[in-house]
């Protein structure tokens, strides 16, 4: 009956180790080489304002997505059902930086929505191939014809490994 038991307690144990570990595993199959939010004023993220962050060096040589991360607020509504923002990346030695345009369009304006605190959002801009392990500096602001624009809590980017 002893034996039985230690068995069973063994496998139990086992069980707990695997099921903590499977959370670790599950976000490196996710593939993000790298991950950065900002915060940025709620109330009033000002049109003069740029956000400015480096991410890298990447793991390895290879094709990258680059991914736009928003999160906004439900305290202090964003009042519009898209907004423009410019992602400037600097990679490496490059002395050109490369600047894209991201339109983001929400679903319905974040003011419409009850109960949560900040909704993510997530848009591709762009791809970029690095021959070598390398970082990137990313600078971003808004081009909305308001000045001060409410309800931008983070803005972030994402480096994901392509799969072609």
């Amino acid at each position: 009956m002893k034996r039985s038991s230690f068995s069973s307690l063994r496998i139990l144990w086992l069980s707990m180790v695997l099921l903590c570990l499977a959370p670790l595993a599950a976000c490196q199959e996710e593939g993000y080489a790298g991950v950065h939010y900002e915060a940025v004023d709620v109330d009033s993220w000002d049109a003069t304002e740029r956000v400015e962050f480096s991410l890298g060096p990447v793991p390895s040589a290879g094709t990258y997505d680059v991914r736009l991360l928003l999160r906004m607020s439900s305290a202090q509504p964003y009042p519009f059902k898209s907004l423009f923002l410019e992602v400037r990346q600097q990679w490496g030695t490059d002395t050109v930086a490369q600047v894209d345009t991201v339109e983001c369009h929400f679903a319905q304006t974040v003011m419409e929505t009850e109960g949560i605190n900040l909704h993510q959002y997530e848009y591709a801009v762009s791809a970029h191939t690095c021959l070598e392990p390398d970082s990137v500096r990313f600078t971003l602001r808004h081009l909305m014809r308001k000045e001060e624009i409410p309800g931008v809590a983070d803005v972030g980017i994402a480096l994901i490994p392509a799969v072609r």
